[in-house]
């Protein structure tokens, strides 16, 4: 599997123990781009793991440092949100469990995680609101 790949499967890990914690309903691991109105979630709040991008520079002439890209879309029920601060404390708590293990397991050299502004999924319908969790994962890629 590419280094990539198995970035992918990690991130997707470390969010279904969030599943496992009761902090998250599902997680959905994207294969391919699809439209958010397309995605079918069962349990909320519901973590969509979409494909990467990169970014990369030469670290020595046998390696580059690449910094890979995955955005997590995070979709829950406006009516599940019972207090003012509900959607910082479960942002929160997903950078937190990145941030605990910035290693992945030794996949990565290092993890940001940052999140993005909460909004409704549509400017007609306030029942789902969202919000990005970005992770830029950090690692060396041998070139020999």
């Amino acid at each position: 599997m590419s280094q990539t790949g198995d970035i992918k499967l990690a991130i997707r890990d470390k969010l279904q123990e969030l599943v496992t914690a009761q902090t998250l309903g599902e997680v959905i691991v994207l294969s391919k781009p699809v439209s958010i109105f397309n995605i079918n979630a069962d349990n909320f709040p519901a973590a969509v793991l979409a494909n990467s991008s990169f970014d990369g520079q030469r670290d020595t002439n046998q390696s580059n440092e690449v910094t890979h890209t995955f955005e997590v879309l995070i979709i829950e029920k406006a009516e599940n949100i019972t207090t003012d601060t509900y959607l910082e404390d479960l942002s929160e708590t997903i950078r937190k469990k990145f941030a605990a293990n910035e290693t992945l397991g030794g996949k990565a050299m290092a993890i940001e995680p940052a999140s993005s502004q909460v909004g409704p999924i549509s400017e007609t319908d306030y029942s789902m609101v969202i919000f990005l969790v970005t992770l830029k994962v950090r690692s060396i890629e041998q070139l020999i």
